[in-house]
């Protein structure tokens, strides 16, 4: 296994990390075993967050590092900033609400400390600044060792730099999923900041690479995609299916190594319940393509666009966002709250649930696509 600092920190984490949302709560001893395997294994960077399962995976990773007694060998990520309320889910980054997920992670996870700190999804609502000064105060104490953000545009991250450059960045990286690797690590890299990249859900949710032939009507019905995304979808994941054979690699082998080719990558998150897909994943960390083999891939990937890559209109690259709330704020301008954790302010009220195309540079409004 390979190790890299955590930017700016002295903190070694391994190149494979081992992301706990799907860890299993229905055996305890199922759950110790992949742990305890991913350890032994090389890996030492645990990543979970006190969204999960409303802090149920914290607490069954936390027994399980204890009962293995290897706490203090081990660096666990864990965030904050978003609870679930009546079934709902509330982004809040505000002093009193992080206070209190950082009490409950240091209690669930049974230790007195907590190595990386992430800011799960940006909160418009809280100033960078009162985010950042809070989570500070931990830092001084010696709770907290190091500082970064989850799932936040690149445009948000540079904003926070201003403040406090986060240590690292999580963000989704997939052959279906390359637009905000590709906003984010030319921007980080030209302004010359010291961040290194997380990604997670390499196989796209555990899709890629399960459907060769087709997808279940139920889960298209689910995703609700369009035909020309679908197709993309397929052909991907028959053509890594065809190279992996002819690599003699397994499929999860050869999409890792795709995703580790990548600049500016510290640590890749896999999730799993099964010892031997995990020793399989972390096989993909030990060696490296050669130039050849990366450019048949490249090729392959960018020759299936995809809704989730960056769109042209025209010549204007934009990106898409999609509409939570609309508020008049103080100069009585029209804010779109978008999911993502964006605020952008638009020429016109359009409906909760709009997808709005906005210009990568100016954030001007390019098109509209209002709800069914």
């Amino acid at each position: 296994m390979k190790y890299e600092e955590i930017p700016g920190t002295s903190i070694e984490i391994s190149k494979i990390g081992f992301g706990t949302r799907t860890l299993n709560l229905n055996s305890y001893n199922k759950g110790k075993t992949i742990v305890n395997a991913a350890f032994d294994a090389g890996i030492n960077f645990f990543v979970t967050s006190s969204n999960y399962k409303s802090g149920k995976i914290e607490q069954r990773l936390g027994k399980i590092l204890s009962d293995l007694e290897i706490r203090d060998q081990v660096v666990i990520s864990t965030s904050g900033g978003v609870t679930h309320n009546n079934g709902k889910y509330v982004i809040d980054s505000s002093p009193s609400a992080l206070k209190r997920s950082i009490e409950a992670s240091l209690k669930h996870l049974e230790t007195d400390y907590i190595d990386h700190y992430e800011i799960h999804t940006y909160d418009p609502m809280t100033p960078i600044g009162d985010t950042i000064s809070f989570l500070l105060e931990y830092v001084e104490a010696g709770v907290i060792k190091s500082i970064g953000t989850s799932s936040f545009q690149p445009e948000i991250v540079k904003q926070w730099s201003k403040y406090l450059i986060p240590s690292l960045v999580q963000l989704p990286l997939n052959p279906m999923q390359q637009r905000a690797y590709h906003l984010s690590w030319p921007m980080y890299n030209d302004a010359k900041l010291n961040i290194g990249l997380v990604p997670y859900t390499p196989f796209f949710f555990g899709l890629l690479g399960k459907f060769l032939k087709e997808m279940p009507k139920s889960l298209l019905e689910e995703i609700n995609t369009p035909d020309t995304w679908l197709e993309s979808f397929m052909k991907l994941s028959r053509g890594f299916k065809k190279l992996s054979n002819e690599l003699d690699l397994s499929f999860s082998e050869l999409v890792l190594k795709w995703v580790l080719s990548h600049k500016g990558i510290t640590s890749l998150l896999i999730g799993t319940n099964n010892v031997d897909h995990l020793i399989q994943n972390v096989h993909a960390s030990e060696s490296t393509f050669s130039r050849s083999i990366l450019k048949s891939l490249e090729k392959m990937v960018n020759s299936h666009t995809t809704d989730f890559q960056l769109k042209n209109n025209g010549n204007r690259p934009v990106f898409d966002q999609q509409i939570r709330s609309v508020q008049t704020n103080s100069d009585e301008k029209l804010v779109a709250f978008c999911d993502s954790g964006l605020k952008f302010v638009i020429p016109n009220s359009y409906p909760t649930g709009s997808i709005i195309s906005l210009d990568i540079e100016t954030a001007e409004v390019v098109s509209v696509v209002s709800p069914d």
